[in-house]
């Protein structure tokens, strides 16, 4: 069985807002604030220049007014570009910030939907697994327990069975619809000889644990299509 799922793009990386850079613009903005503060020292001389003629019952330099006008206009512009480079690195950083807020948010999801297809992949491997089971069975008693598996796997959740070895969760299967487990069956499967390995490292156990129950084709409620709680809360497998 081909199993496929269509993950979130994790965006690409946002721009880097190194040290290096945020020096930079720090400088920049001192700059300005520097031609700022010169414009003014020029602005208040000429105040006082005019003041000076004044007192003395003067006329002011001609080009006085012309002066105070460009230097005023040169302190508006700096003023300007100060304000807007603030605002642009402000905007800069909010951006960033909810870039990475988005890149992790799609990364949750990446993982999430990686685990649930994880899950999905060990259900159908093991649910594939104890469907060898029912071959011996006759025409009657296939169906029946065709159907209870299918009712197993519907109710069981593809994010608990990630956690799950594929091992467990056929045990989980054979349990609820109360038959035994044919480890011969498996025997050329991985998961089954990982099983098998660890259950063999295990002083108290020489083979896979098996549930106690009856044969396949003689199953008998859970088989008939009420499957117990085992596909909610799968059984715990000892070491």
């Amino acid at each position: 069985m081909i199993i496929s799922a269509t993950y979130p793009r994790p965006e690409p990386p946002a721009p880097d807002l190194s040290d290096e850079a945020r020096a930079r613009g720090a400088a920049r903005l001192a700059v300005l604030a520097e031609l700022a503060e010169i414009g003014m020292v020029l602005a208040r001389d000429l105040r006082r220049q005019a003041e000076a003629a004044a007192e003395a019952g003067q006329e002011p330099p001609a080009d006085l007014g012309l002066k105070f006008a460009r230097i005023a206009r040169a302190v508006r512009q700096t003023l300007a570009l100060e304000a807007r480079l603030e605002e642009a690195g402000a905007l800069a950083a909010a951006q960033a910030a909810g870039r990475a807020q988005r890149q992790a948010a799609a990364q949750r999801e990446h993982q999430a939907a990686a685990r649930r297809d994880e899950g999905e992949a060990r259900r159908y491997q093991a649910g594939a697994a104890v469907e060898r089971l029912f071959d011996p069975c006759d025409d009657e008693a296939f169906e029946r327990l065709e159907n209870a598996l299918c009712d197993w796997m519907l109710d069981a959740d593809a994010d608990d069975l990630a956690d799950k070895s594929v091992a467990e969760i056929v045990l989980a299967i054979c349990r609820d619809l109360e038959i035994t487990p044919d480890w011969s069956l498996w025997a050329d499967e991985p998961w089954a000889q990982a099983a098998e390995g660890a259950a063999r490292g295990s002083p108290a156990s020489t083979g896979p644990p098996q549930p106690r129950s009856s044969p396949a084709c003689g199953a008998g409620a859970a088989a008939s299509g009420a499957v117990t709680e085992g596909a909610a809360a799968l059984i715990e497998v000892p070491p």
